[in-house]
């Protein structure tokens, strides 16, 4: 959290899954009620990297096609879950790394970290992912995570109007 009793971003770590979605979703409408900025990273490696050295080479898609395909789940995540009613400043960050270092680079100066939380179909039971892991017990901020289905923040109470006092005979 940001130290001079500013309120700082909320960062949210996306993936392109269901559950990425929904706490993207979250932390907008969470940044739109508290009125801070919204950081929406995603980041990425190129698949090479994470194949086999002994792997065939065909079919491996180059750096250039990774990027757009990580281009396409940022644009596509900010278009689906961050609606215009929300009145909030969104900055996209795109990084080629892994996402546990990205995402706690951005964690020390933010109001609170959002990630995705899988769900198991067969108990229901909540289960967090390494990237889930990792940034609840390094990141600098508070970590929330959002399991798909979730989207919805209720919204705040509306104080009692006042009305004046009128004494009278």
């Amino acid at each position: 959290m940001s130290e001079d009793n500013t309120a700082g971003p909320i960062v949210v770590g996306i993936s392109g899954s269901r559950s990425s979605q929904a706490a993207l979703r979250w932390a907008a409408e969470r940044a739109s009620a508290a009125q801070v900025p919204l950081i929406v990273v995603h980041a990425w490696q190129p698949s090479g990297a994470l194949r086999a050295p002994y792997a065939p080479a065909t079919g491996v898609p180059t750096e250039e096609d990774d990027l757009r395909a990580a281009r396409l789940v940022l644009d596509t995540a900010l278009r689906t879950a961050v609606t215009a009613d929300l009145h909030i400043e969104v900055r996209p960050v795109l990084v080629q790394d892994r996402p546990v270092p990205t995402l706690l680079r951005y964690a020390p100066a933010a109001e609170l970290l959002a990630l995705g939380r899988r769900t198991v179909p067969d108990d229901g039971d909540p289960r967090l992912g390494p990237v889930a892991r990792d940034c609840l017990t390094k990141a600098g901020c508070p970590v929330v995570t959002v399991p798909a289905g979730v989207v919805r923040i209720p919204p705040a109470p509306t104080p009692p109007k006042r009305r004046p006092v009128v004494a009278g005979r």
